[in-house]
């Protein structure tokens, strides 16, 4: 009895994986490659949103070096958009929050950052700093 191939094709980056299986056990194996396909598919345009949230905090962090806060904080936010876990974007958002006289807006991009990564020295430094700013304006 001559078995017939299907060849399921998932492009991941641009490169093709090819995941062969017989006619004869299509149904889980074939419902698995699909799974996978579409599984690399999200991923790439995870990737791609990843990619371009990336670019603006490249932007913003730009922005915030030469002093422009407004550009920095609204670039940071446009790249948050994109990646809402992005913690050096958090970061840099509450930092220019904080430069532009928002503190409530800064602490929660700051604290925001802080749970996605406990550790993170410099959003905790900065929190403190915000914290202490709106002590000493009560």
């Amino acid at each position: 009895m001559e078995q017939s191939i299907t060849v399921v094709t998932c492009l991941f980056r641009g490169s093709g994986k090819h995941l062969v299986h017989s006619r004869a056990s299509l149904g889980l194996p074939l419902l698995a490659a699909l799974c996978l396909c579409l599984c690399c598919l999200s991923c790439e345009v995870a990737s791609q949103g990843h990619e371009a949230a990336l670019s603006r905090y490249l932007d913003a962090a730009a922005a915030y070096d030469t002093g422009d806060m407004a550009k920095a904080l609204s670039i940071a936010e446009s790249a948050l958009a994109l990646d809402r876990t992005m913690v050096p974007a958090l970061v840099l958002a509450g930092k220019a929050a904080f430069f532009q006289s928002i503190p409530d807006k800064a602490s929660s991009f700051l604290e925001q950052a802080l749970r996605l990564r406990p550790s993170g020295t410099e959003a905790r430094l900065w929190l403190a700093r915000v914290q202490r700013f709106n002590s000493e304006d009560d």
